[in-house]
């Protein structure tokens, strides 16, 4: 593929599982390679998936690394981000990412509650250990982000509000919540016999809001419908990602967003790597999105987000009908109050931010039906 020269790129590794330093071997090759292609384009930032189910190595880890920081300065990056299990989180460990001048850890908690934690059918790890991660991470200067889950089966409001008050006193510097679905089979249900597991979407309303406004209340601002931070501490990482800026994927499960010169024009690409760990060489494919795809991209990632999609984003990437472009937003627009156009900038507003997919049917829909038609022309 002819790929596209970049100014700057984002980088994401998927370490989980790589217990051989084969496998670092194979990143960096990778790494290399499309550096080279991509005509060595400034890394704005790094994020790290570091989980070996307690078979990782420190050194390996700090070879890795060592070689990993001669492809680029650590020290120029915006955010350098590790997301680690807790419970493999030791001070060697982190010393070793303090050297690396990694910023920011980030850790998935589930729930501070060991009830609540074997329902989602973690048995390994007991609230103390989570505990002792977070204090060993406070040790050190780096951002924290804890992941929490929201709308557990068998989860009452009194028992949210304990992960609330819980989480809030670790003062994570960011916060992300996600609703689990489990499957009823593969619960533990002995602890809340009594207690519906049927999926409620009003109770899921009820404790999303609930948590959304306390967090607020404690100065974390909801900037994207499952990101909360302290000003000054959202994701830089996330953010290039919403706003659908070239990104690197390297490692197990990685995914890419790249540009290919195709013909007279460019085509927006995307990598998956669902087979990393198999034998041999990469087996990695990319998919060319059509530009319609794309375009829909851009409402995806952006509307979730309270700064909202930027049309001068649009209008800089794509061509299109300004007349059928307008009369798109004024369908939209018809939709809901909730959906605001201002100084060039579409956004949903309030609570209505939550109802994204909705709005993302009605999109495509809308574009498909009419026959919109759109041309990618630079990234």
């Amino acid at each position: 593929m002819n790929f596209l020269r970049l100014t700057d790129l984002s980088i994401y590794i998927d370490l989980t599982k790589c217990f051989s330093y084969v496998f670092f071997d194979k990143i960096l090759q990778e790494l290399s390679y499309y550096l080279k292609v991509l005509g060595s384009p400034q890394i704005k930032t790094l994020y790290i998936k570091y989980e070996t189910s307690g078979l990782g190595n420190d050194s390996d880890l700090e070879s890795f690394l060592t070689s990993l920081s001669q492809n680029f300065d650590f020290l120029t990056l915006d955010e350098f981000t590790f997301e680690l299990h807790p419970l493999e989180i030791t001070p060697s460990l982190l010393a070793i990412l303090n050297d690396f001048s990694v910023s920011r850890i980030s850790i998935d908690i589930k729930s501070f509650s060991s009830k609540l934690l074997k329902v989602m059918g973690v048995y390994e790890i007991s609230v103390a250990e989570i505990n002792n991660a977070v204090n060993g991470i406070r040790k050190f200067d780096f951002d924290l982000n804890i992941d929490l889950n929201v709308n557990i089966p068998y989860q009452e409001k009194m028992h949210l509000r304990n992960d609330l008050v819980k989480l809030v006193a670790c003062a994570p510097e960011h916060i992300c919540l996600s609703e689990i679905l489990v499957d009823g089979e593969n619960c533990i249900i002995d602890f809340f016999k009594d207690v519906s597991s049927n999926y409620n979407e009003a109770k899921a309303e009820d404790f999303w809001f609930y948590a959304f406004d306390f967090l607020e209340s404690n100065g974390y601002m909801n900037y994207e419908i499952s990101n909360f931070a302290l000003k000054g501490h959202e994701s830089k990482h996330n953010l290039r990602y919403w706003e659908l800026k070239p990104y690197l994927g390297l490692g197990v499960n990685s995914v890419s967003l790249l540009v290919i010169s195709k013909g007279d024009g460019l085509k927006a690409v995307i990598k998956m790597d669902d087979n990393f760990l198999g034998v041999g060489k990469s087996t990695a494919a990319f998919e060319i999105l059509s530009d319609l795809d794309f375009f829909i991209c851009h409402f995806i990632t952006n509307l979730g987000t309270k700064k909202g999609l930027e049309v001068s984003v649009l209008k800089r990437r794509f061509i299109y009908n300004q007349e059928d472009f307008c009369n798109f937003i004024n369908y939209l627009l018809r939709l809901s109050k909730g959906v605001v156009f201002s100084n060039d900038i579409l956004y949903l507003d309030g609570h209505e931010r939550f109802k994204l997919d909705f709005y993302l049917r009605l999109i495509r829909e809308y574009l498909v039906s009419n026959s919109f038609k759109v041309n990618f022309k630079f990234l």
